[in-house]
């Protein structure tokens, strides 16, 4: 009888370590795939996280340009409104001062009159 026991146990214990081998095999596997997708997604993710972080700066520097480009359009456009402003107050300056000396003028010829010195007066002293 142990004969016949020995050898069937031998041919069950066997076929348990065949199976167990072949699952250890299969689960080195899928455990090899498995880290060759992560490695292959964490390279992904670098090289997304590389594009993005470029994608960005060069954004950034576009912005800037633009930016840069307005900045300098509002400067030229502040440079000659401020110029011409100022053009419109010398005018208005010497105007002011033109008509400011013609009421002097007539203020001046009018107390002359008043305290009776005329221009026939200017003449006759000439």
């Amino acid at each position: 009888m142990s004969v016949f026991i020995i050898p069937k146990i031998k041919n069950i214990i066997d076929e348990r370590e065949q199976k167990i081998a072949e699952y250890i095999g299969k689960a080195e596997s899928i455990n090899k795939q498995a880290n060759d997708a992560l490695k292959r997604y964490e390279k992904a993710v670098s090289e997304a996280k590389n594009r993005t972080a470029l994608q960005i700066a060069e954004n950034r520097a576009e912005i800037e340009k633009m930016l840069q480009k307005k900045q300098d359009e509002a400067d030229r456009i502040f440079a000659s409104q401020i110029a011409e402003n100022e053009q419109i107050l010398k005018q208005e300056r010497e105007e002011t001062l033109k008509l400011t000396e013609e009421i002097a003028q007539k203020i001046a010829q009018t107390i002359l009159k008043k305290i009776g010195f005329d221009e026939t007066m200017q003449d006759k002293s000439k």
